[in-house]
């Protein structure tokens, strides 16, 4: 995560409206050229930020069991101690009195998973061990696939007859449960069955509990507990955030996550040989921001077919020599020792894209047959951040781009850094975060982008209100919990103008998607999706990139305007999509309601015959969709026909009333 704007302006206070710059009441007219001027590439795209705000554990991978194989420790995120089998019993507790939980290293499940939990007590007693999941687990009627591990820890054979279920947090209420005898040994069994609670928890205060009665003596040792709810259309992940990604039908989606994939030291950094393949062989990894270690249980090639799922196409990031370290002032590979990052780097694109060999054979035994399809690579992230653009242009850029460009020429190499930033660079993956003011003026400077680099903005967002005039817009006061409304508005600007100038930027994604609100795994504000077990809210910003993926456009019609966009505060973007329809874009960010026209010139006029429309509007710039207030602001669909306040006249211009802090997307007939 970082920014190109960190300065902030003043904005109007949220009970009053911004200042109507036009100085006149009357509308502004866009002459809209009938015949497109050139073809648009942009689209809504998405980054799955991994780790962040436990968004991808704890969020759209759906395991509901939080150190499922032992692997959390208390230490800080930033911890340099990468050594396998450090964890602790975090999440985990007894579920009685005479429960004596402890953890071995002997007998490991696999070399990746070397830590184990013992479940013993007193004899005669019932012993047992819990799991709350990320901050609580909603339990639902659907069925949940079990599976776990165990063996007899003295390496006898043993019977042990164990209860599982999902019980209210002080056992008073069971959901569901069911009874199991697991035949044990010395050596680790895997247990695999299905429980359907009976009944549904009114709250996330509940518990996934094993227990034995009369077997605690010798007890149980048990590894890589797994509760897994119905997913999402058969991958790992999460339903309902799965669903609201499908939904804004991104064209690309960026993976794996930013700093993430770099790691705050070098052992951490996403090794994706560790990231395929049985979950017994994945070791996981330090997390980047969270506490939680990392599982990778949505690994590679779970993150690439959820993809395949949404109908887009994957950006892969590849590291490219380049880790964080806890005092943030970065670890770079000599330019001498950057040998086997790069063919990490070459063999994770044959293991994706090879049709036959080696690597083609490994994703086979792994389930997939065929290749993926992607045309896009991101080499690191943020590499404009402190020291690392002193690595990056000088050498590190240069070394991965030559190396896949010779082994992979059908490629787009996109460099994470500033446009200018290195040589040789034919797109760049720009950034930015600012107040409302800061992201509409951003806006205002596209249409001057240069037309010889690609432009992506695969993460942007308001942080920050504008209303305390901080001069830290990341640590400030005016730092947003949640999207507001004109957050979201001034995205839309940004939006409308990316669109304008479709032929040199390509796509941008919001930043970070997943916001957990359980208690201390939040870590960066505001983000699209904000949820907890049982519930997920759809923010403004939400809405914003809704209306945009689901009304591309495929050719850019020019637009000249009456009033400039800078006195008028409206935004714009006219274009034609598949079906060529025109679809014009405009977000009035003003607090009063506006009166625009449009004109369409080369012959042709619009039609309302087969016209569509839809707008997000809200009375108060601050408004927010919260888990408290989840539908503060939802867009209102017109399925046939122009919305309120619109009408078009018998000489063929369409006039309408834009509302207050509204963005409209109207699609209408060329005839």
């Amino acid at each position: 995560m970082a920014a190109c704007s960190i300065s902030s302006i003043t904005a109007a206070p949220a009970s009053s409206s911004p200042v109507d710059a036009a100085g006149s009441a009357s509308a502004v007219t866009y002459h809209v050229a009938g015949k497109p001027s050139r073809q648009s590439k942009f689209a809504i795209s998405a980054f799955i930020e991994t780790n962040i705000n436990s968004g991808t554990d704890g969020g759209l991978y759906a395991e509901i069991i939080r150190n499922r194989a032992f692997q959390d420790n208390k230490n800080s995120t930033l911890n340099v101690n990468n050594e396998l089998g450090q964890g602790t019993l975090l999440h985990w507790t007894g579920t009685s009195k005479s429960t004596n939980l402890s953890l071995s290293k002997a007998n490991s499940l696999s070399p990746a998973l070397p830590q184990s939990a013992i479940v013993h007590g007193d004899k005669g007693q019932t012993c047992g061990i819990a799991n709350a999941g990320y901050e609580g687990i909603s339990v639902t009627t659907e069925p949940h696939k079990l599976s776990f591990y165990a063996r007899s820890p003295t390496g006898r054979s043993s019977t042990v007859p164990v209860e599982f279920g999902l019980y209210s947090s002080d056992y008073a209420k069971t959901f569901g449960k069911q009874s199991m005898t697991l035949e044990l040994t010395g050596e680790w069994q895997q247990f695999q069955t299905t429980l359907t609670p009976s009944q549904a928890s009114t709250d996330n205060n509940n518990v996934f509990a094993i227990k034995t009665t009369g077997a605690c003596q010798d007890g149980f040792q048990v590894n890589l507990v797994s509760l897994m709810p119905p997913t999402w259309e058969g991958t790992v992940a999460r339903q309902d955030l799965a669903q609201a990604l499908a939904d804004i039908k991104p064209a690309f989606v960026r993976l794996p996550g930013g700093n993430d994939l770099e790691g705050n030291h070098l052992a951490a950094f996403f090794n994706w040989t560790n990231a395929v393949g049985d979950l017994k062989s994945r070791p996981g990894r330090n997390p980047t921001w969270t506490t939680s270690w990392n599982t990778e249980g949505l690994g590679l090639m779970e993150l690439m077919d959820l993809t395949e799922r949404w109908g887009s196409e994957a950006i892969l990031g590849v590291y490219a020599g380049y880790s964080l370290l806890p005092n943030l002032m970065g670890e770079a590979i000599p330019k001498s020792k950057l040998g086997p990052y790069i063919q990490s780097a070459l063999n994770e694109l044959h293991f994706l894209l090879d049709t036959s060999g080696r690597w083609a054979d490994l994703r086979r035994s792994y389930g997939r047959e065929q290749p993926y399809k992607f045309t896009n690579i991101e080499i690191g992230n943020e590499d404009w951040l402190g020291p690392a653009v002193n690595t990056y242009g000088a050498y590190r850029w240069g070394a991965f781009r030559d190396a896949i460009a010779k082994e992979f020429p059908q490629l787009n190499l996109i460099a994470s850094t500033l446009l200018g930033g290195v040589k040789g660079a034919k797109a760049v993956d720009d950034h930015i975060y600012a107040t409302p003011d800061k992201m509409i003026e951003f806006a205002e400077t596209l249409d001057a982008t240069p037309r010889n680099v690609t432009r992506w903005e695969l993460e942007f967002a308001v942080i920050n209100s504008g209303l305390t005039n901080d001069t830290d817009i990341y640590g400030g006061p005016g730092r947003l919990k949640h999207p507001t409304l004109v957050g979201a508005l001034a995205e839309a600007a940004f939006l409308a103008a990316a669109e304008r100038n479709g032929d040199v930027y390509y796509g941008a994604a919001y930043a970070p998607i997943f916001h957990n609100e359980g208690k201390n795994l939040t870590q960066w504000t505001p983000d699209l999706l904000s949820f907890n077990p049982g519930q997920m809210v759809k923010s403004t910003s939400y809405w914003i990139q809704y209306g945009w993926g689901n009304n591309r456009i495929a050719q850019i019609h020019d637009a000249k305007l009456s009033k400039p966009t800078n006195t008028s505060k409206i935004h714009h973007s006219f274009g034609s999509n598949a079906q060529g329809n025109l679809v014009a874009k405009l977000v009035n960010v003003n607090g009063s309601a506006k009166q625009i026209k449009v004109q369409v010139g080369d012959g042709k006029k619009v039609s309302t015959v087969g016209a569509k429309s839809w707008q997000v509007k809200g009375s108060d710039a601050q408004q927010a969709n919260t888990l408290n207030n989840p539908e503060s602001v939802t867009p209102q669909v017109y399925a046939s026909g122009l919305p309120e306040g619109a009408s078009l006249g018998a000489d063929g211009v369409l006039t309408m009333t834009l509302p207050a802090y509204s963005a409209t997307i109207v699609t209408v007939p060329l005839v």
